[in-house]
């Protein structure tokens, strides 16, 4: 996380997307797949409703109970007996959350995101890579994942220089795998096509089309879709600049015990400003008293840390702070900034800039060591991101 050297600030609490949205439960979806050819399974799927998610991912259930967990649904099939690709030992893993709606399905999926993924038009969001898949759809969060055991045999394990071809294969199969997920999930949402995404389109009636319509409805409400790659975002990662942003790298955060400071919500992105990296931050408080406050004690958290903070002034009513390292004095007496501001007998290079504006604190915090030329970027970036809340 960008703000970890605080962490300690974040309170703990309940987190969700609300809405109490209708649709299948997990184990409805799983049941509604088979598997794929050369497969099969030997077992019903694994159920796990509320806390019992402890008994399938202790140590990390709590990220998803605090984001509005409801149920999950985990299947694993094993090789056929003509499946000479792969080991008996190895197997072919499904997994589908149910969360409380499409930001906290996202939030949960945008964690497991990273810029070394590939993408793919899969859901509402897809990423994927040799033996794992992961995309959202509504408020399920999916994923597949390919286990192969030690030495486990198998023909492309057999075979000499047979690594590039193994990957192939795995990542082929998690996306025909994906695929079939992904259908399953359409009847609820609709067929994922961008011009009519959202809308009311598809015929039918009774109660089974009002739940799918109110569905589509909820979904648009909560995460417009992004242009021009088609994915559906929560409304506060639209506000991150595009530019200079490095693809996949958008992480978003639900309920305050996920997020720093305890904010009700947060986006993080990391930009690629040349020269070196800047991690963004944006959090979402309910009030602006509780903003406030979250910045005073991230003030706090860089006296704490040796920093030097520095009051800018700044347009409108926010107030924008440039936090230095003391412990590098300024050969210049002056730092001039791209918006035409100036900072007085400070050090170079700045670490990190933040801002309050009205419920929102955003932070920007430089990677590394970056070259003199490149700050006035990091700092135009960060006026940027509090233009955008303004």
């Amino acid at each position: 996380c960008v703000l970890a050297f605080v962490a300690g600030c974040a309170q703990t609490g309940k987190g969700g997307s609300g809405g109490g949205l209708t649709g299948p439960s997990a184990a409805e979806v799983v049941g509604d797949i088979a598997p794929p050819a050369g497969w099969q399974a030997n077992e019903s799927p694994k159920v796990f409703i509320g806390r019992k998610l402890c008994d399938h991912i202790d140590g990390d259930a709590e990220r998803y109970l605090t984001s509005g967990f409801r149920s999950a649904a985990v299947c694993a099939w094993s090789p056929g007996a003509d499946n000479t690709a792969f080991g008996s030992e190895d197997s072919l893993i499904v997994e589908v959350y149910e969360m409380e709606g499409p930001r906290a399905a996202f939030a949960i999926h945008s964690q497991n995101r990273s810029s070394s993924l590939k993408t793919a038009a899969l859901g509402d969001d897809c990423c994927y890579g040799p033996g794992c898949l992961d995309f959202y759809r509504g408020k399920y969060v999916a994923r597949v994942m390919i286990e192969r055991s030690v030495g486990g045999g198998g023909k492309a394990a057999a075979s000499s220089g047979a690594a590039a071809d193994t990957e192939h294969s795995d990542e082929a199969l998690v996306m025909e795998t994906g695929k079939r997920l992904a259908e399953v999930l359409d009847r609820v949402y609709g067929v994922r096509e961008p011009s009519v995404y959202g809308s009311e389109a598809g015929s039918g009636e009774g109660e089974d089309m009002v739940c799918v319509n109110e569905e589509r409805r909820l979904l648009e409400e909560e995460l417009p879709i992004s242009r021009p790659t088609g994915a559906r975002l929560p409304a506060l990662a639209h506000v991150l600049p595009s530019t200079w942003k490095v693809a996949g790298s958008e992480k978003y955060y639900l309920g305050i015990a996920n997020c720093t400071l305890g904010a009700e919500e947060m986006v993080e992105a990391k930009y690629d400003i040349g020269g070196g990296l800047v991690s963004v931050a944006l959090l979402r408080f309910d009030s602006a008293c509780e903003a406030e406050s979250a910045m005073e004690s991230l003030l706090v958290g860089y006296a704490d840390a040796g920093w030097a903070a520095v009051q800018r002034l700044a347009s409108g009513e926010g107030r924008a702070f440039w936090a230095f390292d003391r412990g590098r004095p300024s050969a210049e007496p002056e730092l001039a900034l791209t918006d035409g501001s100036t900072v007085q007998g400070t050090a170079v290079p700045l670490n990190s800039m933040c801002f309050l504006q009205g419920p929102h604190v955003g932070i920007a915090i430089l990677v590394g060591t970056l070259p003199n030329d490149a700050i006035p970027r990091a700092a135009l970036l960060a006026d940027w991101l509090r233009a955008a809340v303004e």
